[in-house]
């Protein structure tokens, strides 16, 4: 931590560019990076030699940037002779240049202990192998080594990594050849001929082993010695079938002559697309033992794997841009689902993926100077969304064509969203700017309310725009019959859209969207015998989903009931199943709902029992579902499915729970990511003491799962502020805060956030300088914001409660308030009816 302090010092002269800012100006064509580095995994170092040839723009510059964070910089050389005329900032360098045409190359030496982008692992903090690996998105891999570290340029990369003998090692594109170095050390040469960005340099070396298939191209899987070999070639199965079925979707071969997935353990996220060599955490790797939670891991691999296209072949112009690679590779990896697994698989993929996109109101792609990257998290499922509204409404044929065009045109190229939005009119001859205006570059969900009635022969299907945005779009409408179903397409906009029909018989059931296309909130309203009708006979398995999720808000009839359990408990696939199983739990004052949901407790398929545990939490059905929840505990074995029992147990008997739940915690947990313990630390956290916060203790050491360390530190500071103030309270706050201040010294990046995160709430007037000396030495920006937080947080802890009357008088307050409002609703409702 003491390293690399150079550039920290020096006041910056020019603005900072943020990740949220607009692309940085780059005045350098950087066409080469050769970097030489040589790793201890030991002591957590480097020392490297990044070198750049590049080329001037439009016209040449006198200085050239680079971003270098906690990298203590030896010497800088340009054009071979050495330079000290700097100008440096707390994240970048800037060079001075001869003002003349290129080719230029600039040498930057280098050492530093890296607190992020580069990540160590070993048996001292609990892990199976000796190991580093890097991590570059979004803007990390400037804390490794020096370099052009934003996504608006691209350029071939050679590698030479140094590291102990014995060591496996793989980078971006294929090996050119090793040889030894100092005694014990060897030296590997990587090189990618294919441009790819900074964040996209990739390494990963350690004590692991290889597991090799052949496919499309050569393919090779990686994991920790010793580790199940059987559940790595289950990966590479995944990934062979993916790869073909990716290649002949879009008519575009491999990007690359060798593809490599790395499982790496405590890996910081689910996985990383680098070109040629995805990173991947080894906690999401396919068991064996338990098939049919497999798909989880499917979906993993085949979204990393489709990001090899989308994210890499072509690359975001931009952060801003980023749904270019997220939406695409979590649509094209719900396309693998839908191909493997079939419609109501995917349809309930859809189901839960639209649900989350409907809270990402800001723009995804915003042309704005404001975006803060805070709905980051939409680019997957909003972006997803798009591309299923584009698909569905220009079909498929000219939507996969579309595709096609757009990879075609833009190979290797960096890509933003008018890319797209022109390969698709290119190709359609529609004037698609409805689409991108309003989903891709505006802000806001649009809202409706649809209604139907049939009277005189006549069908009339109403749908009304609500409050907030007004958004144009097309909507399909399904009509069901006793003959089949047909679908209308109507355009919405302002106000009342209608669409008017001759139909001599009444429709069964109208189902508005059934392909879940428009993204947008949709209140729709008929008969409980439509939406039963709905659920059992539309042609359209999202339909048929949104019908069963209405038929648990309704009161139940034997009818419904009796439709949910046939679906819940009948063949189809589970994941479909699951939501008629949540329908279920939510009807649980009917006995048959009830013993349908006990029923799917046992059944066959894992995600199914997980879902009926999970529905079992419902207290009206507490008599029934208790004994049930007592059986599963004696007969489940998979460790997801048995901690959701504990989960649902708590709700109905709390002190068995917690019993139970410190049982748990006293055996070994051998899953992955520690789910038996973790769902028990939950119990505790609710329903647990002070007693059971000083004996979650010990799990907040490196020995255990980050998941597990993160969920007991959350469970210690529940249990202590729910703890009267005294002496054992204050016990526990000391040795709480002595322990987080120990994670400050982890190499996780993700443990030394959540420490200062939980300091700011447990942490003491003593512990501050501790905080303090921390922000000085870690270079992570990030990091000296929370640590500045924190102490805010001990120094002003929150005031007592305001006085119990008081209190009172404002929640009635504000429930007259919500009354008033609610019956202003009602209004506004009756007026919409007449």
């Amino acid at each position: 931590m003491l390293v690399g302090l150079a550039l920290a010092g020096p006041p910056e002269t020019v603005p900072r560019d943020a990740p949220g800012d607009v692309m940085p100006k780059r005045l350098w064509d950087v066409t080469h990076l050769d970097l030489d580095v040589r790793i201890d995994l030991q002591a957590g170092t480097i020392d490297g030699v990044a070198t750049h040839t590049l080329e001037p723009l439009a016209r040449p510059h006198d200085r050239f940037r680079l971003y270098a964070v906690g990298l203590a910089i030896r010497e800088i050389e340009v054009d071979g002779k050495v330079t000290d005329e700097l100008r440096e900032g707390r994240e970048w360098i800037d060079i001075p240049i001869p003002p003349t045409a290129g080719p230029h190359v600039v040498k930057v030496a280098y050492s530093g202990k890296p607190r992020l982008g580069l990540h160590f692992r070993g048996p001292a903090h609990g892990d199976r192998s000796l190991a580093v690996w890097s991590q570059g998105e979004d803007e990390d891999n400037r804390y490794w080594f020096p370099s052009w570290d934003t996504p608006n340029d691209t350029f071939t990369v050679t590698q030479h990594i140094t590291v102990p003998d014995g060591l496996l090692v793989r980078a971006n594109g294929t090996e050119q050849g090793k040889e030894p170095a100092d005694t014990g050390w060897t030296r590997h040469t990587w090189a990618i001929e294919q441009p790819i960005a900074a964040y996209h340099v990739a390494l990963v070396a350690g004590d692991y082993r290889a597991v090799s298939l052949e496919g499309r191209v050569p393919l090779e899987i990686i994991g920790p010695a010793g580790f199940d070999e059987a559940r790595l070639r289950a990966a590479a199965d995944d990934a062979v079938a993916q790869m073909a079925f990716f290649e002949d979707l879009l008519d575009e071969p491999f990007p690359y002559p060798v593809y490599r997935q790395a499982w790496v353990e405590r890996f910081m996220y689910g996985g990383m697309e680098n070109p040629g060599l995805t990173t991947l955490a080894v906690r999401s790797l396919p068991d064996p033992a338990f098939p049919d939670r497999i798909v989880d891991s499917e979906n993993l691999i085949a979204h990393e794997l489709a990001h090899q296209w989308f994210g890499d072949l072509v690359t975001c112009y931009g952060w801003r841009e980023l749904w270019l690679n997220e939406g695409f590779a979590t649509y094209y990896a719900h396309l693998w689902g839908e191909e493997k697994h079939g419609p109501e698989f995917a349809a309930a993929a859809l189901y839960r993926r639209r649900a989350a996109a409907l809270g990402v109101t800001g723009p995804m792609a915003p042309r704005a100077h404001t975006y803060d990257g805070s709905d980051n998290h939409g680019v997957y499922v909003k972006g997803a969304s798009v591309l299923h509204l584009l698909r569905t409404y220009l079909g498929d044929a000219t939507y996969h064509a579309a595709i096609r065009h757009y990879l075609d045109e833009n190979r290797f190229r960096l890509v933003e969203s008018e890319d797209l939005r022109r390969a698709f009119e290119d190709v359609s001859g529609e004037h698609l700017g409805w689409v991108f205006d309003q989903w891709v570059h505006g802000a806001g969900i649009p809202t409706w309310k649809s209604s139907w009635a049939h009277e005189d022969g006549t069908l009339t299907v109403t749908v009304v725009a609500g409050e907030g945005p007004v958004f144009h779009a097309p909507v399909d409408i399904e009509v069901g019959t006793a003959k089949g179903a047909r679908t209308h397409r109507v355009w919405l906009g302002e106000g009342s859209t209608r669409l008017v029909l001759e139909s001599p018989d009444a429709p069964l059931w109208v189902a508005i969207d059934p392909q879940g296309a428009l993204l947008g909130n949709l209140d729709a309203t008929q008969t409980p015998a439509a939406w039963l009708a709905q659920a059992e006979r539309s042609p359209s398995p999202y339909a048929r989903i949104l019908a069963m999720a209405q038929l648990g808000s309704h009161d139940p009839t034997d009818e419904s009931i009796a439709a949910l359990d046939r679906i819940a408990n009948g063949p189809l696939d589970p994941e479909f199943r699951n939501v008629a199983v949540d329908a279920l739990g939510r009807l649980a004052a009917h006995p048959a709902a009830q013993a349908s949901v006990v029923k799917a407790s046992a059944d066959p398929q894992v995600s199914v029992r997980t879902a009926a545990a999970g529905a079992m939490s419902n207290a009206e059905g507490k008599d029934t579902y208790l004994p049930a929840l007592e059986a599963r505990l004696r007969e489940e074995t998979e460790p997801e499915a048995l901690g959701t029992v504990m989960a649902s147990l708590a709700h109905h008997a709390p002190e068995r729970a917690v019993a139970l739940a410190r049982k748990r915690l006293a055996r070994k947990d051998d899953s992955v990511t520690g789910v038996e313990h973790r769902f028990a630390e939950g119990v505790l956290a609710d329903h647990g003491t002070a007693e059971d916060a000083l004996a979650l203790l010990r799990f907040l050491g490196p020995e255990h799962p980050r998941p597990v360390r993160g969920d007991a530190a959350r469970a210690v500071l529940a249990l202590w502020e729910k703890e009267e103030p005294g002496k054992k309270r204050d016990r526990l706050q000391e040795r709480a805060a002595l322990t987080l201040l120990e994670w400050l010294a982890d190499p996780d990046y993700r443990v030394r956030s959540s420490a200062l995160r939980h300091l700011g709430k447990v942490g003491r007037d003593a512990d501050i300088p501790a905080i303090e000396a921390y922000a000085r030495l870690d270079p992570v920006p990030a990091h000296d914001a929370l640590s500045q937080e924190a102490i805010r947080a001990i120094r002003e802890p929150e005031k007592p409660s305001e006085d119990p009357l008081e209190s009172v008088k404002k929640r009635l307050d504000a429930l007259s308030d919500q009354v008033d409002e609610a019956a202003g609703r009602l209004d506004r409702l009756e007026e919409w009816r007449e």
